[in-house]
């Protein structure tokens, strides 16, 4: 992030979708990120990566992901059935959030609600951030030797 440009990346197991016209139903992704749609064996396309910007910007903002458990069926059954907001969700986040956060795909925030959104039309062009032709309001420093991370990584204490 040199630049002042983050960059997202999970190594685990993905799917690449041509357009968003395709859809797939293989059950693959971050457990703590993965849509209803995925757990319900539901054929899903790209909104499946807005559901999961959503919990991972929330999780940044909470310091815990929205559907957290320490127990892979308690995660399902919160991503299935919590409410679409769950409670560490604060009230006054952005509408662009509730809006990712959508469990329904049909009505799930995606790129054009993005970019009209309140928060983008006035702040940014999701066209210039593309296109890397704005200027990056903040600008981390990169370590020379980033800590090792291991994906067997697990929390080790929750405080709440």
């Amino acid at each position: 992030m040199s630049d002042g440009y983050g960059k997202l990346a999970d190594f685990g197991f993905s799917k690449n979708l041509i357009s968003e016209s395709k859809e797939t139903s293989t059950f693959c992704g971050t457990l703590l990120y993965v849509a209803p749609e995925i757990f319900q064996k539901v054929s899903y396309s790209f909104p499946v990566d807005y559901l999961a910007l959503g919990i991972m910007i929330d999780g940044m903002i909470e310091g815990i992901t929205p559907f957290f458990s320490l127990e892979t069926t308690i995660i399902e059954q919160n991503m299935i059935n919590d409410d679409e907001c769950p409670n560490t969700v604060s009230s006054g986040l952005p509408a662009i959030l509730k809006g990712l956060l959508i469990k329904d795909p049909s009505k799930r925030f995606g790129y054009h609600d993005l970019e009209s959104s309140d928060y983008y039309s006035s702040q940014y062009s999701l066209r210039e951030i593309e296109k890397r032709a704005s200027k990056c309001p903040l600008k981390m420093p990169i370590r020379s030797n980033p800590p090792e991370v291991s994906s067997s990584m697990q929390p080790t204490s929750i405080t709440y």
